[in-house]
């Protein structure tokens, strides 16, 4: 089982969506989060704002494709998609149904979390299904760096 991880951001945008990573139509594996952080690069201030790790069953649009990086060299280049700040995100349930995690980021701390071993989240190894991370309750803190980790199975 191959791992990787991609960081994505957001700058200087009124959209909610951060990026996303995503089953390829052609190659659908089983992506199993396992590392997730949030932060923001910007001048520390007190700004509030939840962040959210969704479920989704379709790819987003209109963003910027980045390709993701290996953990192990020796591994293959990932069949998952990376998209960072998407104008139109994948299709995403109505929080909090879809929602696997919510992580409240305060603009002067990074927020991390870690998947005890045999408890990441998984998704079906279906075209265009994914993981969207999201602000959905405010755009106040508008600069956002978020590091994603995974395993194709």
């Amino acid at each position: 089982m191959s791992r990787y991880t991609q960081r994505l951001q957001r700058t200087s945008s009124l959209t909610l969506a951060v990026g996303a990573i995503y089953n390829a139509a052609s190659s659908p594996r089983r992506i199993a989060v396992y590392y997730w952080s949030m932060g923001s690069p910007a001048t520390p201030a007190d700004v509030a704002i939840e962040a959210e790790l969704q479920l989704s069953t379709t790819a987003p649009t209109g963003g910027t494709a980045r390709t993701p990086e290996k953990v192990d060299q020796a591994d293959a280049a990932a069949t998952t998609l990376a998209m960072e700040a998407p104008t139109a995100n994948g299709t995403l349930g109505t929080p909090p149904v879809g929602t696997l995690l919510s992580l409240p980021v305060n603009g002067k701390a990074t927020n991390q979390w870690y998947a005890l071993p045999g408890n990441e989240f998984v998704n079906a190894a279906t075209a265009s299904y994914g993981f969207h991370i999201m602000t959905p309750i405010s755009t106040a803190l508008q600069s956002v760096y978020s590091t994603i980790m995974w395993e194709e199975r």
